[in-house]
Parts: structure tokens; C-alpha cells; sequence
């Protein structure tokens, strides 16, 4: 097993805190009053948000796997990042059914839109 590898760390930080720029912005740039601006502009935005987190998840899973951590703290420190983004990937997937939700109550999407949305993996 590897040993733990600050540049490693450093990387995992950046990635993490570039999440968190993009979820922050979209969830303050979309108020609680749905509207069609839903599915133009933040609807793929959720997606993609979504599938970075996937992927940053996964590979940090690896990461830890692969890790021999001498310190608990350490990989304390990994968890808590983890457990951060899994967070914030489930609210960013209750704020997306939400707002498709809510569309449905005003009127509703239109067959294509309801065919793209239920392609998103963050739909499952």
C-alpha cells in the first residue's frame, strides 16, 4: 500500500473546493420559484455537478483504498471530505427533483424535455 502523498491531498482539496464553487453557485442562482429558465439553464448544469461528484467520489474511494494512513487523523481527513460531497450530492439531487417537480405542478415539461431529464443519472 501507498503511504499518504501531501501533493495527493493538495489535489484532492483543489478538486473539492472546485465542487463546491459549482454547487454554490447554482444553488444561489436558482430560487425556489421554478420556472421554465429551470430546464434551460440549470437542469444540465445539476447533471454534470452531479456526475463530477460521481467521479471525485469514486476516485477518492480509491484513493483511501490504496492509502496506508499512519495517523488516524488522516484518513479522517479523507472521510470527512467524502462524506461532504456525498452530502452535497444528495441535496443537489433533492433540489433537482424538487424543481422538476415543481415544473410539473406549473405546467409541466414537454415530452422532449421529459425524455432528456429521465436519461440524467442523477434522476436514479
Amino acid at each position: 500500500m501507498a503511504r499518504i502523498n501531501q501533493g495527493i491531498f493538495e489535489k484532492i482539496l483543489n478538486q473539492r473546493c472546485e465542487l463546491m464553487v459549482k454547487y454554490t453557485e447554482i444553488m444561489l442562482a436558482y430560487p425556489e420559484n421554478v420556472d421554465r429558465s429551470f430546464f434551460e439553464g440549470v437542469s444540465k448544469r445539476c447533471e454534470d455537478l452531479y456526475n463530477e461528484m460521481d467521479e471525485f467520489i469514486g476516485e477518492l474511494r480509491g484513493i483511501m483504498e490504496a492509502t496506508k494512513f499512519e495517523e488516524a487523523t488522516n484518513k479522517d481527513k479523507y472521510i470527512e471530505i467524502l462524506e461532504e460531497i456525498e452530502d452535497k450530492q444528495e441535496e443537489l439531487k433533492q433540489y433537482f427533483n424538487y424543481c422538476v417537480e415543481q415544473l410539473g405542478k406549473g405546467g409541466g415539461l414537454s415530452d422532449s424535455e421529459n425524455r432528456t431529464i429521465e436519461k440524467y443519472r442523477i434522476r436514479k
